[in-house]
């Protein structure tokens, strides 16, 4: 990994985004987005940044402030609008108690914003807030999580990283993990970031270039570690050919296995939408004669598990050649993974006292050695997201087993615990349209009549392939839509109409 940083590209930021925010602030936009950028550290609003600079109120008065991004926003593109301006004084005054709540700790989130943002900031805002340098960045960089998840993650992160880095054990996020993380820091002044186990990294530095390529100098040492570490014939042992001609069949079997079982009766389920990885890479670690050995165990990291539910599911030695056969035995996978969820929730349920209701207890992630990965999610873009996080998740695993190590996830109680936490749920309580999880073919869609069908599914939350025959009126349509409505308005399957191959949008 190498830096990206670029004197040329940060004036530019300094000038767009300086006279309304600062330079700090433009600075610090720079920076979180050239680490969001990179999916090998940040994926779909995972990792935080912040940086303490005073905040002029309305009486043109400083005050001594922290600017943490706020949750749910993404690092790969958010500016200086995304981040909350937060009283550094009354958040340094929490470092003196030994404990507080979630709800506690949120309230005085809200009772230290100096601006009325309607947004949160980062659930780590305490560590951001305590840590004492301008500038902090959290990543959770692949490269250490491959180094964190296993049993013996404390050494080897010791070994890769060297004894400038210091390694904490996981902590739910929160006030706890915020206390740990700053003692950490005030015990080792010399540090140059700290590594929270199955979690992530933190750099911090006075100078946001520093703490930048601190941050990437950290995560090439990791990668160069793993690659000396690695064996190389470990994948020889696996050929990854092409899945057989009828997965397409059991694309509309998979979703109805997965679909989530409702109480209305007149919609006894709510459907769920596909993405489906079958690169060659993938089908290599899932058709290894051990995958189901590194591919079982818990979600790399509490981040990813409102996406991927906290374990994969693996249908064991599929019959390729047989549909019927194959079929079953993805319905005896898919039935044994909602028992296994149900059970986790229940012991969840008791142990913690709360009543939150069962998720849908189907998979988000199904593997089939030799076809490909399923990824489910309620809309399309939702089903990409879990299919990014299951090719990091299965890679990461594949490079622990490519190891010789044996992996070790975040303990059950945890996994609930995050699975079920209000600030986390607060990430997908997006409004969906109606028709979500619904998929249309639309005919004759660059017509008036076609155009308008397409906007009116798209508005109520459906994906939509539109076809008609290829020019000039297609594909304005598909620019239009696409751009309004991003990820629900995509490639469709041609079809014959009036003796001519009709293009899909």
């Amino acid at each position: 990994m190498k830096s990206r940083w670029s004197d040329k590209k940060l004036r530019a930021f300094v000038d767009r985004y300086a006279p309304k925010y600062g330079e700090a602030l433009a600075i610090r936009a720079y920076s979180s987005q050239l680490l969001g950028s990179d999916p090998e550290l940040v994926l779909h609003g995972g990792g935080n940044t912040s940086v303490k600079e005073p905040f002029e109120n309305i009486l043109k008065e400083s005050i001594p402030a922290v600017h943490v991004k706020g949750s749910g926003w993404d690092m790969a593109t958010t500016g200086p609008e995304g981040f909350v301006p937060l009283d550094l004084g009354k958040l340094l005054s929490l470092e003196r108690l030994d404990s507080l709540d979630d709800t506690a700790m949120f309230g005085q989130f809200a009772l230290a914003k100096l601006l009325p943002v309607s947004f949160n900031p980062s659930i780590e805002a305490l560590a951001h807030a305590w840590i004492g340098k301008k500038y902090v960045d959290h990543t959770h960089a692949n490269a250490i999580l491959t180094l964190t998840n296993r049993v013996d993650g404390v050494s080897v992160v010791q070994e890769a990283l060297g004894e400038d880095v210091v390694v904490r054990p996981y902590l739910h996020p929160g006030f706890a993990l915020s206390k740990d993380l700053s003692e950490a820091v005030k015990d080792h002044p010399r540090a140059r970031g700290v590594v929270l186990l199955k979690h992530g990294l933190f750099t911090f530095a006075d100078d946001p270039k520093i703490s930048y390529e601190t941050h990437i100098e950290l995560v090439d040492r990791a990668e160069t570690y793993i690659r000396k570490k690695s064996s190389r014939t470990f994948f020889d042992l696996s050929t990854a050919s092409s899945p057989p001609p009828f997965v397409s069949d059991l694309i509309p079997f998979v979703r109805g296995l997965l679909a989530e079982k409702t109480d209305t009766p007149d919609r006894p389920y709510r459907p769920v939408v596909l993405s489906l990885i079958r690169d060659q890479e993938l089908l290599k670690i899932i058709s290894h004669p051990e995958a189901r050995k590194f591919v079982g165990g818990p979600v790399l990291t509490a981040d990813f598990l409102i996406r991927t539910k906290p374990w994969i599911a693996f249908v064991e030695d599929p019959d390729v050649k047989n549909l019927d056969r194959l079929k079953e035995q993805i319905r005896e996978t898919v039935q044994a993974f909602i028992g296994r969820y149900t059970d986790y929730h229940e012991r969840g349920i008791r142990r913690t006292g709360r009543s939150h209701p069962m998720f849908n207890p189907a998979p988000r992630i199904l593997a089939l050695p030799g076809l490909g990965v399923f990824c489910s999610g309620p809309t399309l873009k939702e089903a990409r997201i879990t299919a990014d996080l299951a090719r990091v998740t299965l890679k990461v695993k594949s490079r622990i087993a490519a190891m010789n190590g044996t992996y070790k996830g975040i303990d059950e109680d945890e996994l609930f615990e995050m699975e079920y936490w209000a600030p986390q749920l607060a990430k997908l309580s997006k409004k969906r349209g109606a028709l979500a999880g619904k998929i249309a073919v639309v005919t004759g869609a660059a017509g008036a009549i076609g155009s308008a069908i397409c906007r009116r599914l798209l508005e109520e939350g459906c994906c939509v392939a539109g076809t008609d025959l290829p020019g000039e009126r297609l594909e304005a349509l598909r620019e239009e839509l696409s751009a309004e409505f991003g990820d629900h308005y995509g490639s469709g399957h041609g079809c014959h109409r009036r003796g001519e191959r009709a293009k899909g949008v």
